[in-house]
């Protein structure tokens, strides 16, 4: 009896040590994907209304970013795939509307070094008297040519929306994302 709680108990063991091995091992290589808070969120307004608040037409934000990646080590390459979520609130309406929403997704290197960027849009809808839908966005693949010496994890993938220099300007009146 004794013997066979002992070999039930490593049998146990062996199982969690095993599990931790292969447990999300691939994802420690992968590049880390974040989004840049600088860049998470856009004000739109309407027409000739720029900056002024009771112009807001909708504001966005980009709230989270999930990634999966395959790493080939004789080709030195990492693909990763995205998925983007993004919010959108706006005064309720009994009107529909339909936007185009401008996004990049950027490689850096050692966190200094932009190596690409992707300028990519989602469609953002609202139905009417939907004051705050929540969408996501899905980028198939962000491939990465590794240099030389380099692993996956020396690179980061990071998202925002693409604002203009007046969007830019809004965030810092409004104090968002002040130092």
């Amino acid at each position: 009896m004794k013997q066979v709680a002992y070999l039930l108990g490593m049998a146990v063991v062996a199982g969690l040590l095993l599990s931790a091995c292969s447990m999300d091992r691939k994802h420690g290589l992968c590049p880390n994907a974040s989004i840049l808070a600088n860049t998470s969120t856009a004000t739109v307004f309407k027409d000739r209304m720029e900056g002024d608040p009771s112009g807001e037409l909708y504001e966005l934000t980009m709230t989270g970013v999930t990634s999966d990646c395959s790493f080939d080590k004789d080709e030195g390459t990492a693909d990763s795939s995205l998925t983007l979520t993004f919010r959108a609130t706006r005064t309720p309406t009994s009107q529909a509307a339909e936007y185009t929403v401008p996004y990049y997704v950027a490689v850096t290197r050692d966190s200094t070094t932009i190596v690409s960027k992707q300028i990519l849009s989602a469609s953002l809808a609202f139905r009417p008297g939907e004051a705050s839908p929540t969408f996501t966005a899905d980028v198939s693949t962000v491939s990465i040519r590794l240099d030389n010496g380099k692993k996956p994890y020396d690179y980061g993938i990071l998202a925002g929306l693409q604002l203009t220099q007046a969007q830019l300007d809004y965030n810092k009146k409004m104090g968002r994302f002040a130092p």
